[in-house]
């Protein structure tokens, strides 16, 4: 009911700010033309006339000692604004517990808990860290801030500097003269969320919600916002300065109200009239070409991306171009800063395609997903992305409706056997629906294999698996084979190059090396399938027939293709 009536008050209040910027502009007009009327009557006889001072009387304008039209409502109104922040005491803020179940967090508890939380994440629990509804007075924020709940929380006079902030909850958070430099904010809410004479310097937000927020009196310099949604936001007289705005939706129906016309229409410039658009091209020897398009015109520059294949993440985003003036390659700068994500998750998708994956990393590919922190479109580590699944299953601190996740497996046994694959989706419930209970009870994988894949979520050792030699009946299965179907195309079957060797792996292939390669699988059922090779049909049947075995009985196999 609360919730709901609050609900209400924010609706009505956005209502009285898009009525308040009308009547401004309605004033500004009326002032214009009893300006004309002033100049007309002391141009023509020396003086106002009645009947110009008395509409000037009825609406509350008056002259000042230049002969100009000046509104008295509109001075009263200007005289009830907030005092800027320089007119404020210095310390403001007090400690007020009595605010509902507010709780006021000092310097030295959020240090504390800061540290706790990232100790946490690096052993595997990445539950999220609940600050919501407190109050923080004049705090610092620094570092890896990952999976933050600070929704309904007070920040006054707080400063975020050199922050990494993603996958965490800002919503209906009030920022009072708080300050923002050289931070990036990815995958973050701030629905609702009130921002009043904060300042932004070099900070970027990319992927992040500002629904129904208010930004108000703030300063925002050499920034940017990429891919973020502002649907009925508030933006209201604040300055603009060398920030870019990119792909962001919503933009529409931003409400820019505001006594200051000029950084009214400043703001609705660069968000409804944004002068760049940007993108990004994937060049060779890890390279990326920066675009910034205005109207026919496009100016690039080259980056140089330190991509960790084993981490799935950019380490360092530089500039190998540096032909482009300063203007323009500060522009591109913070473009690339915006864009970092995207081309993250580009290269990425490149790694997962082509299987270039080390049998010592299992990895996942998140198509679809309803939680923040598993972003889609994204590559995880699979003990990173097993233990987010666990630590999410456990979080009752943030509420989760659509909370399906859509993914795929990948991993390299490296027995020789190639790359599996595995496309599942799953919905958090309870900690007995885990994925690794998910792929036991799939069938799609052979005891040796999940046993592989629990060993490497419980960082065990990796051993690569020993091929199956035994051979019942190889002539009889051998006869067998050679009525079945034709083969398959070769490239679909052809095992990708480890990143790491394993050394026992090396031994066995050179002591027996491949020559036929067998993709076998459950009729009607084509993600049900494995690979294997030997020196012959006589090696290859027997190895499939173990692995046949371990299916469920209404799975079994029914046909299997041999290519040399």
């Amino acid at each position: 009911m609360a919730a709901n009536k609050l609900d209400n008050r924010n609706r009505l209040l956005q209502q009285m700010g898009l009525i308040y910027s009308q009547i401004m502009e309605l004033n500004e007009q009326m002032t214009e033309a009893l300006q004309n009327a002033v100049d007309i009557d002391i141009s023509v006889t020396g003086s106002v006339s009645d009947i110009t001072r008395e509409f000037m009387e009825g609406f509350h304008y008056k002259i000042d000692e230049h002969a100009r039209v000046v509104s008295e409502q509109k001075k009263w109104e200007y005289d009830r604004l907030p005092p800027v922040r320089e007119a404020e005491p210095e310390h403001r803020y007090t400690d007020i517990d009595a605010q509902g179940d507010k709780r006021t967090i000092t310097q030295e508890e959020l240090n504390r808990l800061l540290r706790e939380h990232r100790e946490r994440q690096e052993a595997g629990n990445y539950e999220t860290l609940d600050l919501s509804n407190c109050i923080f007075n004049e705090v610092h924020f620094s570092g890896k801030l990952s999976g933050i709940n600070l929704m309904g929380s007070e920040l006054n006079g707080c400063t975020f500097e050199n922050a990494e902030m993603e996958d965490s909850y800002l919503s209906k958070a009030e920022f009072v003269d708080s300050a923002f430099s050289d931070c990036t904010f990815y995958n973050t809410m701030f629905q609702e969320t009130e921002m009043g004479y904060c300042e932004m310097e070099y900070t970027v937000y990319t992927d992040c919600v500002f629904s129904k927020s208010a930004i108000v009196a703030c300063e925002m310099q050499s920034s940017g916002m990429n891919g973020c949604y502002l649907g009925e936001a508030v933006v209201s007289d604040t300055k603009f300065a060398d920030t870019v705005i990119n792909k962001c939706s919503g933009t529409e129906t931003i409400d820019f109200s505001g006594a200051d016309k000029n950084l009214r229409i400043s703001s609705e410039n660069i968000f409804n009239n944004q002068e760049y658009t940007f993108d990004f091209e994937m060049k060779p020897d890890n390279e990326v070409a920066i675009y910034a398009h205005a109207g026919q015109d496009t100016i690039e520059k080259t980056f140089q991306v330190d991509y960790n294949p084993d981490t799935h993440k950019i380490d360092k985003i530089s500039a190998s171009d540096y032909s482009l003036s300063h203007e323009k390659s500060f522009l591109l700068d913070r473009a690339a800063d915006m864009l970092k994500m995207d081309i993250q998750k580009e290269f990425q998708r490149r790694q997962f395609y082509n299987r270039d994956i080390s049998h010592l990393s299992p990895c996942v590919m998140v198509e679809e997903s309803g939680i923040i922190g598993l972003n889609e479109n994204t590559l995880y580590g699979l003990k990173e992305f097993s233990d987010k699944m666990s630590s999410y299953e456990r979080d009752n601190g943030i509420n989760k409706p659509n909370n399906k996740v859509l993914f795929t497996i990948m991993f390299d046994t490296g027995d020789g056997n190639g790359v599996r694959k595995w496309r599942e989706q799953h919905v958090l419930k309870s900690d007995m629906d885990s994925p690794i209970k998910r792929l036991e009870n799939s069938s799609r994988f052979n005891n040796a294999e999940i046993s592989y894949l629990k060993n490497y979520i419980n960082g065990g050792q990796l051993p690569a698996m020993e091929t199956a030699n035994t051979q019942p009946n190889a002539q009889e299965q051998k006869e067998s084979t050679q009525q079945k179907a034709p083969a398959i195309q070769q490239s679909s079957v052809e095992p990708q190059a480890s990143q790491t060797q394993n050394p026992q792996n090396e031994k066995h292939q050179a002591a027996t090396p491949a020559k036929y390669a067998a993709v076998v699988y459950v009729k009607g059922k084509s993600d049900v399938k494995t690979r294997v090779t030997g020196t012959s049909p006589e090696k290859i049947i027997p190895r499939w027939l173990i692995w046949n075995a371990e299916r469920a009985s209404d799975s079994q196999l029914v046909t299997e293709y041999i290519k040399k």
